[in-house]
């Protein structure tokens, strides 16, 4: 396999983890969770508010998760 580096290393005693998220799992996870609320409040809404609320929640999902892709690309 090789000699560990740095990122596979435990620190302060703790053992490494199979998956290294360097940003965090929330920054992958939120704007598909956007995009499956906006889904939900588009196609079951009781009135316009939620259905423009779903509207715009797939729109602000789709828009961050290509933000987090060009973020990840570039290290920020």
């Amino acid at each position: 396999m090789g000699t560990p580096t740095e990122d596979t290393e435990p620190r302060d005693g703790q053992r490494p983890s199979r998956y290294q998220w360097r940003y965090g799992p929330v920054r992958l996870v939120m704007p598909w969770a956007a995009v499956v609320v906006g889904v939900l409040l588009a196609v079951m809404h009781r009135t316009p508010v939620l259905l423009w609320a779903g509207i715009g929640l797939i729109a602000l999902g789709v828009v961050f998760f290509f933000v987090y892709r060009f973020m990840a690309k570039r290290g920020i």
